[in-house]
């Protein structure tokens, strides 16, 4: 294995991601829906930044970034 190469890390790292990533994306909703725009547009470069950090550490970890995002979508999916 090289230094890029990693093994598949432990489902509940992967799934911390998977929450994470869900609980910013609340966080966005919420913003959004208060009604100020300048709430919601620092809300949404927090958003962006936070997750540009989460998917450099889940690489640094070896965890599928895709698959964190397709579990966060499908998670989202069956909360409605």
């Amino acid at each position: 294995m090289t230094d890029t190469e990693h093994s598949q890390p432990p489902a509940p790292v992967a799934d911390s991601f998977t929450a994470l990533t869900g609980n910013l994306d609340q966080l966005l909703a919420a913003a959004e829906s208060a009604g100020d725009e300048a709430t919601a547009g620092l809300a949404g470069g927090l958003h962006a930044a936070a997750l540009d950090a989460l998917r450099a550490i889940a690489a640094a970890c070896g965890v599928d970034w895709d698959g964190v995002l397709a579990e966060r979508d499908r998670r989202s999916v069956v909360a409605e």
